[in-house]
C-alpha cells in the first residue's frame, strides 16, 4: 500500500468518525429537550444521554488518532 493509499483511507475514516459526531450530537440535543419537557423521565433520558456522550468521547478520541495519523 502507498503512503497516498493510506492517507486516503484515513481522510475517509475521519470524515465517517465526523458524520457519527454530528448525528450523536443531533440526537444528544434531542434528549436534552426532551429532559425538560418530560421531567416524569428524566431518569432514563439522562442515562441515553450519558451513553451519547461516552461514544462522543469515543469517538473524538479515534478522530484526534486517526488525524494524528495523517
Amino acid at each position: 500500500m502507498k503512503i497516498g493509499e493510506a492517507q486516503q483511507i484515513y481522510r475517509e475514516q475521519v470524515k465517517e468518525y465526523r458524520a457519527q459526531k454530528v448525528a450523536l450530537s443531533k440526537e444528544l440535543k434531542d434528549i436534552q429537550s426532551r429532559m425538560k419537557r418530560e421531567p416524569e423521565k428524566q431518569e432514563e433520558y439522562a442515562s441515553k444521554a450519558a451513553t451519547l456522550e461516552l461514544t462522543l468521547n469515543a469517538l473524538d478520541e479515534k478522530q484526534t488518532e486517526y488525524q494524528d495519523y495523517l
